[in-house]
């Protein structure tokens, strides 16, 4: 009987066992908590921190690679083309200046689209002239004799040309003269420095601003078809600008003193003398 412990004594003895087992293993401790704590919170920053601090890469979205490579493409063809049409613009302007094989081309197309307009065409014609006398000055600086002569060989179709525009309206040919005054300056100026081959050529332009300046004085003086009045009618019965029906008195003066008697149809009797008038 002593071996064995009563019922309500061994239930009472485990249940404090229990309790002091509890206490001892399953209540928390606070050094222990913090110590857990502690080495679950270095771990955490072991692992979560770098990977923070790494920054993640920016994925593009797929359309913007292909739209740059797009615009690059783009440029270069701009660039390209931009390239190729200076070139052509440049091979152009060279095969157009005087002496090349498109000088003939450039000066049909100015003349074809020169205005219908009388003045405006006169003044363009002047215009024309002061480009041939600029490329043949140019082409005397290169040393191109071939090119001068071409140069003032358009200058002169372009005299005659500048001539029938000027017409007989004498502002038009006074600019003409004034012009072409100038162009001779230059020419002789271009004869020590032009190649000899072309030196007969500019005598020529010479010869023919020489002769066109003669033209223009021919139709500058009274009487020419230039507009101007031509002198007054010095002959009974003609015009004289306005001065009646009779004879030469221009501007409209005085009748003359002695007038064309009118036929009288009456029977003819002893003619009245002025001693009988006074008599009476």
């Amino acid at each position: 009987m002593q071996g064995r412990a009563l019922p309500g004594t061994w239930q009472a003895e485990l249940g404090n066992r229990l309790d002091a087992y509890a206490a001892a293993y399953l209540s928390p401790n606070p050094v222990r908590t913090a110590a857990v704590r502690a080495s679950v919170m270095v771990e955490a920053r072991r692992l979560l921190v770098p990977a923070a601090a790494t920054p993640e890469p920016i994925v593009a979205p797929r359309g913007l690679p292909r739209l740059f490579t797009g615009w690059r493409r783009a440029s270069f063809a701009l660039a390209a083309a931009t390239l190729a049409g200076l070139m052509l613009g440049t091979s152009v302007f060279a095969a157009s200046s005087a002496g090349g094989p498109l000088y003939g081309t450039r000066l049909w197309l100015e003349t074809a689209t020169l205005p219908s307009d009388a003045n405006a065409r006169a003044a363009a014609e002047l215009q024309r002239l002061q480009s041939r006398l600029g490329d043949a000055a140019d082409a005397a600086v290169r040393g191109d004799g071939n090119a001068v002569s071409a140069a003032l060989a358009a200058y002169r179709a372009s005299v005659e040309d500048a001539l029938a525009a000027a017409g007989d309206d004498h502002d038009r040919l006074a600019r003409l003269e004034i012009e072409l005054g100038r162009h001779e300056v230059v020419l002789q100026t271009l004869l020590g420095l032009v190649p000899t081959s072309a030196r007969d050529a500019i005598q020529a332009v010479l010869d023919k601003d020489k002769h066109a300046l003669d033209v223009i004085q021919q139709h500058s003086q009274p009487g020419s078809n230039g507009g101007s009045n031509g002198p007054p009618a010095d002959k009974p019965g003609q015009d004289g600008g306005g001065g009646g029906s009779g004879g030469g008195n221009p501007g409209g003066g005085p009748p003359a003193d002695k007038p064309t008697p009118r036929p009288d149809h009456t029977p003819k009797g002893p003619p009245q003398t002025p001693r009988s008038r006074g008599g009476d």
